[in-house]
């Protein structure tokens, strides 16, 4: 206990304070327990949370420089073979690409040949031409002139071939062979007679482009060869001569001639005789005079000479046929 005086601690039996004499308690009080409060607990108190630091962003990250792009130069363009002389020159197409696949393969090939078949139109559209008339026209190449193309055209409109209506005929002269070739409707070809018609026309013609052998050729409207004939000459003494059409040779038109010399039916006048191979067998024309062939001795006499140079002509069956200076049939007979 303490002192209600000056606060001194007492022992809980002293009536008197040892310090200040002063009474502590009377006698016969019950003993009083100072209360003590306790002093309130202090609460913790969150510090104060530390300032945010600043942390800067990350470095941005370091790849390594790309790879130098290689330069990888174009593929070369297809190398197609040159124009025929006189022709200009192909336009130009992009290369076809990279097979991949059967597919590309054959799209490929697809438009390489439309390619080339648009060049081959192109040729024949720009090409080098004259025109006859308003409409008709002579394209020619080669070492051919054009000249030589005009020459051929007026003499097709003399022969009654031109008549001003779009006709198309291309004459082509290399150091093998001279070309002319008729475009004409399809199937016209097929036709018969029509072979025979075009190779008379040709033989006439021939002189404007530099004289016989000439090929003739029926083109489709795509300018496509669909029928070929070739019309020559073996001459003989005096302008005796045996015409060869068709796929008959030189060699078999000077055999055929020369046994019609030893026959003495080649005498050096300028007689004339055909020799045509075609798909339907070999034909043999002799150009006579007036009325020989409503004389059966002569008639028979053909017949005989007919026979005789059936060997040099790939033999028989032969049709033999007896006609006008102008080519008209006027006697026609097979012999077997």
């Amino acid at each position: 206990m303490f002192c209600p005086s000056c606060g001194k601690e007492s022992q809980p039996d002293d009536r008197f304070c040892k310090n200040c004499g002063a009474t502590v308690r009377a006698a016969g009080d019950a003993q009083t327990v100072p209360v003590v409060v306790a002093a309130p607990i202090p609460q913790a108190v969150p510090p104060a949370p530390a300032p945010a630091q600043y942390v800067p962003p990350p470095a941005p990250a370091v790849y390594p420089p790309p790879a130098p792009v290689q330069y990888a130069p174009p593929p070369m363009p297809i190398a197609y073979p040159p124009p025929p002389p006189g022709y200009p020159p192909y336009p130009q197409m992009a290369p076809p690409p990279p097979k991949r696949s059967a597919l590309r393969t054959v799209l490929t090939v697809l438009v390489v040949l439309i390619g080339l078949g648009s060049a081959a139109v192109y040729y024949f559209q720009n090409g080098r031409k004259v025109i006859i008339g308003t409409k008709d026209e002579v394209f020619y190449s080669g070492t051919a002139t054009k000249d030589q193309a005009t020459a051929l055209g007026n003499a097709l409109k003399t022969d009654g071939y031109f008549q001003d209506k779009g006709v198309t005929v291309l004459l082509d002269k290399e150091s093998s062979a001279t070309t002319i070739a008729f475009v004409v409707k399809d199937g016209f070809w097929n036709q018969a007679g029509t072979l025979s018609s075009f190779e008379e026309i040709g033989r006439t013609v021939a002189p404007t482009v530099g004289g016989l052998p000439v090929q003739v050729n029926l083109d489709n409207t795509d300018k496509v060869v669909e029928k070929s004939s070739t019309v020559g000459e073996a001459t003989f003494d005096g302008g005796d001569g045996v015409f060869y059409e068709g796929s008959a040779t030189l060699a078999q038109a000077q055999a055929v001639g020369q046994k019609l010399k030893s026959d003495g039916f080649f005498e050096g006048k300028g007689a004339n005789v055909f020799l045509v191979k075609h798909d339907d067998g070999t034909t043999v024309m002799f150009v006579v005079g007036d009325d020989a062939w409503d004389n059966p001795q002569m008639v028979s006499d053909f017949e005989i000479l007919t026979r005789d140079i059936a060997p040099g002509a790939g033999g028989l069956p032969i049709d033999m046929r007896l006609v006008t200076s102008d080519l008209t049939v006027k006697k026609d007979e097979v012999l077997n």
